[in-house]
């Protein structure tokens, strides 16, 4: 194995180093939650983290997945990526503040918690942002340093409030949400942004990127709802607790798979020409995801009762028939993390949209033809059926791709200044010729070609390279969209 596919592989462990610690603090804060909070705070806290989700996908999918697809531009223009990732932020608390305004008359301790959230938001985004452009620069031991210090300032302050007997939802929020915006601006100082003012310019210049990512993650998340709603429908609301306790089993691998598609979207970017390290990349993180994916699955469907009533209590007898099917959908998932990250790497995003407006409606459809076979189990069978589409049509897609980054597209030619001016006919109209009909009033005279400017002379003494034009800068696989 060559120097470079060993620090590709190194920098590739760091990463799923970093969102393990990433997924860690997050399940840790909804544990001291639920041991320090009444069922009722906890609700709350979850209300709450689950709005911190939202703002991390949407910021993730307008900001994040940009900056790993042009990697370069990105590290040309670090400042400016930051000041777009502080305004979206901003944008995000605003709305928070809102939301917590006008719930305050019904719930003041929620209101309260989404206003402590407002105020940290824009930095803890920063945070998120901070470890995709450490990983778009191949700087993963950066990315992990931001997890580390949110973990241990956090582990430290809800400490402090242990200590002190104070066991409210505010200061859970504070010590949470705070510490995570004492990452941020860490990311800050780390980039020697300090001082930037929050700025469009990066989001203006990768709107075309933003708005398919965004795309993406918002019909994802509606599918996924209208599911769970159909399923509520037709079972009731204890079968979807059921099986979104199933689906907590697959957490070990949603993370690895997560850490796979960033790092690998970042490490094609860069190397978007490189056909044959194209595909080799794409071979390696598929083998690897597959590979932990039927782990987590033989786990999943081998997995003891302790073990389960422990981890889901009630609820474990109506979940332990969602196993299987989930085991089979987290494998299908797997084989589809190669290309996937190879699509958006190599810029082929249009692709990528199509396939999954073809892969959602596949998706319900399949599902609700589970359900009427089957009932619910039938219905997680479905969606299975709908993942095994979703892993063959982006397969083909990538196979039709042969791994070659996608072309730019074509731009008329349009002149910066147009020297032609409408003139009165009696001044500035050219006759017609003969035997052709009469210009009407008003139209403009023919430009006269300009001379083409003499190049300056070159001493006989120079170089042959020095009569030579530069070439362009080099770009980033998808700095076309």
């Amino acid at each position: 194995m060559s120097s470079a596919q060993q620090a590709v592989g190194r920098r590739l462990g760091v990463v799923t180093v970093d969102q393990v610690v990433s997924g860690g603090s997050n399940v840790l804060a909804s544990v001291l939650a639920a041991r320090t909070l009444d069922p009722a705070g906890f609700g709350r806290f979850s209300l709450a983290f689950l709005v911190y989700v939202l703002a991390q996908g949407a910021g993730r999918a307008m900001i994040c997945n940009p900056v790993l697809v042009r990697p370069v531009q990105a590290g040309r223009r670090t400042r400016q990526v930051l000041a777009s990732g502080l305004l979206f932020g901003l944008w995000w608390a605003a709305a928070v503040l809102l939301a917590a305004a006008a719930i305050a008359p019904l719930d003041r301790r929620f209101a309260a918690a989404l206003g402590v959230l407002a105020l940290c938001l824009p930095l803890v985004m920063v945070q998120d942002l901070g470890r995709f452009l450490a990983i778009a620069f191949r700087e993963p031991t950066v990315a992990l340093r931001l997890d580390l210090i949110w973990l241990i300032l956090m582990v430290a302050v809800v400490g402090g409030l242990t200590v002190t007997g104070v066991h409210s939802l505010v200061a859970l929020m504070a010590a949470w949400a705070g510490s995570g915006a004492v990452a941020g601006i860490a990311v800050l100082v780390r980039w020697r942004a300090v001082t930037v003012r929050p700025s469009r310019a990066w989001l203006a210049d990768t709107w075309g990127l933003a708005w398919r990512f965004t795309f993406l993650f918002a019909a994802l998340q509606l599918s996924i709802l209208g599911l769970a709603a159909l399923v509520r429908k037709l079972y009731g609301a204890a079968t979807v607790g059921a099986l979104l306790g199933a689906q907590l089993f697959i957490r070990p691998y949603s993370t690895i798979d997560a850490a796979l598609t960033g790092s690998a979207v970042a490490e094609i970017a860069h190397e978007a020409q490189d056909r044959s390290f194209v595909w080799r990349h794409i071979r390696r993180i598929t083998v690897v995801a597959t590979v932990a994916a039927t782990i987590n699955a033989v786990v999943m469907v081998f997995l003891p009762d302790p073990v389960g009533r422990l981890a889901l209590g009630a609820t474990w007898p109506s979940a332990k028939q969602f196993l299987a099917p989930l085991a089979v959908q987290v494998v299908l998932l797997a084989i589809t993390v190669g290309p996937r990250a190879g699509l958006v790497g190599i810029g082929h995003i249009n692709r990528l949209v199509l396939l999954n407006v073809a892969f959602l409606p596949v998706l319900v459809v399949a599902a609700v033809l589970g359900a009427v076979w089957g009932g619910a189990l039938g219905c997680a069978w479905g969606m299975t059926a709908g993942w095994a589409f979703a892993a063959i049509t982006w397969w083909l897609a990538m196979v039709a791709t042969d791994g070659r980054p996608a072309p730019p597209p074509a731009v008329p030619h349009r002149p910066r200044h147009s020297r032609s001016r409408s003139v009165p006919a009696s001044r500035g109209s050219v006759p017609p010729a003969h035997g052709s009909a009469a210009a009407p009033a008003g139209t403009p005279a023919p430009d006269r070609p300009r001379p083409r400017p003499r190049p300056a002379p070159v001493p006989s003494g120079a170089s042959q390279s020095s009569r030579r034009v530069a070439s362009p800068a080099p770009r980033d696989a998808a700095a076309h969209w």
